[in-house]
């Protein structure tokens, strides 16, 4: 599945929890929240859990 990322307001970025996407073709399983600092999307997998903040 791929994910659009939203822009992130003015002098703001993504933090991002999922349970695994790939970014470059590798899989990432992330146990933290973690800056997204992607534009456009990433790839998730079928019933993976993702949750975006802004900060």
């Amino acid at each position: 599945l791929i994910f659009e990322l939203p822009p992130a307001r003015p002098k703001m970025h993504w933090r991002l929890k999922a349970d695994t996407f790939e970014k470059s073709g590798k899989d990432i399983f992330a146990d933290d929240e973690m800056p997204a600092r992607v534009e456009g999307s990433i790839k998730v997998r079928p019933r993976s859990i993702v949750i975006l903040a802004e900060k």
